[in-house]
């Protein structure tokens, strides 16, 4: 018991020097494919440099969602490094990340070509938050792909 309880003091501990944000995002892409997306969102965005990783699972409809997601092979990493502006119980944010996709059944990553992932968004409320990002992508001369995407999330900030 003394285990447990020493577990559970540091981790409150931890969340209250390092707070963040683990939360459930879904997405539409506006222009391109057009195809919906879900995934998990992970983040620490306190700090005027913070860090997010969001991983994505690309859906084709809702009445398919729980079939694409037992027979997913590939889901899309994204590691993101942000640049916030904290405003009271908001943030702003912009990001960029390296865009990794990740083979369930061989357990492996590669990366994608020499695109990376910009996004921009805001998050709202502490405790239960609420955000929402727009997204497209970006190669290494500097174009962008003219895919965009918008996305929001509902999560629990620490």
């Amino acid at each position: 018991m003394k285990k447990v309880i020493l577990i559970f003091v540091l981790c409150l501990f931890v969340i209250t020097i390092f707070p963040f944000r683990i939360s459930a995002l879904g997405g539409m892409e506006i222009s391109g494919r057009n195809r919906m997306y879900g995934g998990l969102s992970v983040g620490l965005l306190s700090f005027p440099i913070g860090i997010l990783a969001d991983v994505y699972l690309p859906l084709s409809s809702l009445e398919t969602i729980e079939q694409e997601i037992e027979e997913a092979r590939f889901v899309e990493v994204n590691p993101y490094l942000a640049l916030t502006i904290p405003i009271f119980t908001t943030k702003i944010y912009a990001a960029v990340a390296p865009i990794f996709i990740f083979d369930i059944e061989q357990l492996g990553f590669s990366f994608f070509n020499d695109w990376v992932k910009l996004k921009a968004g805001m998050q709202f409320g502490k405790g239960l938050v609420l955000f929402i990002e727009g997204m497209t992508s970006l190669n290494f001369d500097f174009e962008l792909s003219g895919n965009y995407a918008v996305q929001l999330g509902i999560g629990l900030g620490f």
